[in-house]
């Protein structure tokens, strides 16, 4: 069925215009008579009947309320040292996809020096919830600077991507809270070290993987495997 993003899901009556209306009209060539899904954050799915469409507005009539059952089943954090825009986009759309309820942003000695539109990256989460069927959208915020990963952890299991790490043959990821990714440049050997000292380095093997690659498969090795 069709989803869209509305915060004032769960109205009786709702009234579409702008870049939603033009998704469904236009792109998904809705009809009057169709059924959608509307969401707004929270841990419903609000089922809607097209009334009317015009060139300017789409008219929904609500007709149902359910739990949503495609939310994640546990709490998994990503802790990202910061990565070019485009790719940071890519890790939160697909981080979203797969399950994770947190990303959280830091700054270390070779990520990138740019700023960080969390806004945007928040609209990518929301956007693909329509896509995967969740309603709750990754919370997504940042951290600052590396230091400030020990207190944020603290009492958690977690394991950081090190491919300096001892290669383990079948890393057990379930067991994990969260996972910790450095930048494309790597981390500094003291970040390393550093970083170490709290959580459990883990190896992927000898493929040097990119830092939304590695975010992406350690995420799917916590939650899937």
């Amino acid at each position: 069925m069709m989803r869209i993003w509305d915060e004032n899901a769960g109205k009786a009556q709702l009234k579409l215009s702008g870049s939603e209306h033009n998704h469904l009209a236009f792109v998904l060539r809705a009809k009057v008579g169709d059924g959608v899904i509307a969401l707004r954050g929270d841990e419903f799915d609000y089922f809607y009947i097209i009334e009317s469409i015009s060139k300017k507005e789409s008219v929904l009539t609500l007709i149902d309320k359910r739990k949503n059952e495609c939310n994640p089943a546990r709490e998994l954090s990503v802790y990202l040292a910061v990565i070019t825009n485009d790719n940071l986009a890519l890790a939160c759309q697909k981080l979203n996809e797969i399950g994770a309820t947190r990303l959280v942003l830091f700054s270390s000695a070779y990520s990138q020096k740019q700023k960080i539109n969390l806004s945007r990256l928040a609209e990518i989460a929301r956007q693909s919830c329509k896509q995967c069927g969740r309603s709750l959208p990754l919370r997504i915020s940042f951290l600052g600077d590396i230091k400030n990963l020990n207190p944020e952890i603290k009492n958690k299991k977690i394991a950081f991507l090190d491919n300096y790490a001892k290669k383990s043959a079948k890393p057990n990821f379930s067991k994990f809270d969260g996972i910790i990714v450095g930048p494309e440049g790597g981390f500094t050997e003291a970040e390393r070290e550093f970083i170490a000292s709290f959580t459990t380095p883990i190896s992927f093997g000898d493929r040097i993987l990119r830092a939304e690659t590695a975010a992406i498969v350690g995420t799917g090795a916590c939650l899937l495997g």
